[in-house]
């Protein structure tokens, strides 16, 4: 499981996940997102269960505002 807490620009959590999903290329089983605004900022909860493989395929997500 890998559970991310990135604050403010939704671009840094993008080009996180890639990198993190190109170095490793893991099979997703669950992804969640939560987003809780604070003062002028956002915070953005992301957790991934997910199994190791040796394949190469790329982890699709969407982040919605």
């Amino acid at each position: 499981m890998l559970i991310k807490i990135f604050q403010g620009d939704y671009n840094k959590v993008q080009k996180d996940i890639d990198t993190w999903a190109d170095v490793y290329k893991p099979q997703i089983v669950d992804f969640k997102q939560s987003m809780l605004a604070v003062e002028h900022n956002v915070l953005i909860l992301i957790t991934i269960l997910y199994e190791t493989t040796g394949g190469s395929k790329k982890v699709q997500y969407k982040i919605e505002k």
